[in-house]
């Protein structure tokens, strides 16, 4: 059980098994829980208990727009395998629009696109285009990709995959209510609001599920390969300290991670718990299923 002072409420307990509920208690221990009523915890409340709020003031440069919105929620109704194929393109289209050599931090977003795979990539960059998130169809006279401004191109190396994760709980939240009671994409954490200067934790994408926190960290491209042990200790730490539990998702697969990361001896514990969601499960289905097994786990 855990105590808490809460507006108008003097207690909180919450039991944690996975037959979850939570009872709070007046001044005089009576109980205000309604036998078959779970209550629908959410984000801040269960922060809260942990001395933890969200920081609302910062400016993100990820905010979503609506045609972002309506080009993932287009790709979730994707089959499986053509969906599979999008997913691979976007992995691709980060290397060579995150590419060093390709980008020279100019401001108009343009990259030299390699013409021997512009064929092969048409059905993602017209998709693209048709969404506004690119400014033209690359074709084989023109060979660059130009993006609208920086937001759509941290979109389109990456940003996609937080709001693809998002949406699709989106989605399972309206067809499990009584699984999911509470989402929320890109929150920011510390720990003490009476200390602004605390670091602060970004959490890509936080759900509540049966009174239990989940937070999901997204990675794409080279990241979960290059930033291995630092995303292992990030996610380590808010799990204690959070009393959450978390998963990775990456558009790498496993065997690439492990390939990249031969002498990290701590892989097989992390892929043994199931808390790596690789490239291979990020199909509606089997992602859906996944977080399932997940909660009930």
């Amino acid at each position: 059980g855990m105590q808490t002072n809460c507006e108008n409420i003097n207690y909180m307990l919450i039991d944690q098994d996975k037959n979850s509920t939570i009872e709070f208690f007046d001044q005089s221990g009576t109980s205000s829980f309604e036998q078959g009523n779970k209550y629908n915890l959410k984000i801040k409340d269960y922060l809260s208990i942990y001395k933890t709020n969200i920081i609302k003031d910062i400016i993100t440069s990820n905010q979503v727009t609506s045609d972002q919105t309506e080009f993932i929620n287009n790709l979730i109704k994707f089959p499986d395998r053509e969906l599979k194929i999008i997913i691979k393109l976007f992995n691709e289209l980060n290397g060579i629009c995150r590419d060093e050599k390709n980008n020279d931090q100019n401001e108009n977003f343009n990259f030299k696109f390699p013409s021997d795979k512009i064929v092969k990539f048409k059905p993602l960059l017209d998709s693209l285009y048709d969404y506004k998130i690119i400014k033209n169809t690359v074709n084989h006279l023109n060979e660059e990709i130009i993006f609208n401004d920086r937001n759509t191109h941290k979109f389109s190396t990456g940003g996609w995959l937080e709001l693809y994760v998002y949406k699709i709980l989106e989605k399972m939240k309206k067809e499990h209510p009584d699984v999911i009671s509470d989402l929320e994409l890109n929150l920011y954490l510390n720990y003490s609001k009476y200390n602004e200067k605390q670091p602060h934790h970004e959490l890509d994408v936080v759900f509540i599920a049966n009174s239990r926190m989940y937070f999901i960290e997204c990675k794409t491209g080279m990241q979960v390969i290059n930033d291995y042990n630092q995303i292992i200790e990030k996610t380590g730490y808010l799990e204690n300290k959070l009393k959450a539990k978390s998963k990775i998702v990456t558009t790498k697969t496993k065997n690439e991670i492990l390939q990249g990361n031969p002498h990290r001896n701590n892989f097989d514990k992390l892929v043994e718990k199931n808390q790596l969601l690789d490239l291979d499960n990020l199909t509606y289905h089997s992602f859906k299923q996944q977080i399932l097994t997940w909660i009930d786990s």
